[in-house]
């Protein structure tokens, strides 16, 4: 964003609009502005005033502050609902200071004092001009900002997001190579929940249970790369590594076993849920991946295959969470139960795998 001094205001591309009550003081400061290459119009006709700004859209306004026995602050009013991002200047001989209170809480942009000099009068709608295109270039680095931020939001927790659009943190979404940790979790009975539900209630049911599955992947500070429909696919370690990913991502998995079994127990769910987590840990590509049809941030690699692997021979061996040896050995979890040292698709050695 251009810093507030490297605004520049051409007079030739700006439309100002005098109001005022005596028609030749009207045309006096006109013909001043005239001469500096504005665009301009002006006005006597207080009832004119406002229906003047709707045609003109000017970018400036010099309004008198008094019209006969009528207020120009009320015209001030209307003006600014007529045009909000218009700016507006009152003239007055001698303004008091609860006039100028007032005028500035109604939406004035500045006050001039009678009589005018037209290089006070240019420097000051100039001055104007740039705070109103300043504060729009803000607003507009705001807006994008929120834009990149809801971005985030879809793969990262709020914190994570924070860092990264502050700068706190960096990571080339782009596409890197990373060592991580992860899980699939699928849910093994929702294609059978599915029959007994109207198209509705199991929207609303599956978003109910996701919405407490990804704030415990967050809260354990994992990602949330994919969601499968009736699963997801949850990093740790991404867009920034840490010495505890494997720990977190097995400390959710157990979190979410915990909470899952809760749900069930207490009936708290319209149906119970049978799940199945698998846990990896390696080398993976991490990044931005498609066209400008369609952009999905995603992981490939073995970890992510052997992860999906293992989350399928859960269901089959009827055991909550599986994970490999490197999992287990990163994280030093406790009460891990060797069960198997098996030959996986893809895989040139054994996988050592463990129930948690």
């Amino acid at each position: 964003m251009p810093a507030f001094d490297a605004i520049a205001i051409n007079p030739r591309d700006t439309r100002a609009l005098v109001i005022g009550a005596d028609p030749e003081d009207v045309a006096r400061t006109a013909s001043f502005l005239g001469a500096l290459s504005y665009q301009v119009e002006g006005v006597s006709d207080y009832d004119r005033a406002v229906q003047k700004v709707e045609e003109f859209s000017p970018h400036i306004v010099l309004l008198d502050a008094v019209f006969n026995d009528l207020s120009g602050i009320d015209l001030l009013e209307q003006i600014k609902k007529a045009r909000p991002d218009t700016g507006v200047i009152l003239v007055s001989h001698a303004p008091r200071p609860e006039q100028i209170l007032h005028a500035f809480f109604e939406g004035a942009s500045g006050f001039l004092t009678k009589p005018l000099f037209i290089t006070e009068v240019d420097l000051r709608i100039r001055s104007v001009l740039k705070k109103i295109a300043y504060r729009k270039q803000m607003q507009e680095t705001a807006n994008h900002l929120e834009a990149e931020k809801q971005l985030l939001l879809r793969y990262f927790s709020g914190d994570v997001a924070e860092k990264l659009l502050s700068g706190e943190i960096t990571a080339d979404l782009k596409g890197t190579r990373a060592d991580v940790s992860m899980f699939f979790l699928s849910l093994r009975n929702a294609a059978a929940i599915a029959k007994t539900m109207s198209a509705g209630d199991f929207s609303h049911f599956l978003s109910q249970i996701f919405v407490d599955v990804l704030d415990l992947v967050y809260s354990h500070h994992g990602s949330v790369n994919k969601l499968t429909g009736a699963g997801i696919l949850a990093t740790f370690g991404l867009p920034v590594a840490s010495p505890n990913d494997a720990k977190n991502c097995v400390d959710c998995a157990r979190s979410l076993q915990e909470h899952f079994q809760l749900m069930n127990e207490t009936g708290a769910w319209p149906q119970r849920i049978e799940f199945g987590i698998g846990i990896a840990t390696g080398s993976v590509f991490a990044g931005n991946i498609g066209s400008y049809r369609k952009m999905e941030y995603t992981v490939i690699g073995d970890p992510a295959n052997l992860a999906a692997r293992l989350d399928q021979l859960s269901r089959k061996l009827g055991i909550d969470i599986l994970a490999d040896g490197a999992t287990v050995a990163r994280s030093g979890v406790q009460g891990a139960e060797r069960i198997a040292e098996s030959s996986v698709r893809g895989k040139k050695h054994d996988v050592e795998i463990f129930r948690l």
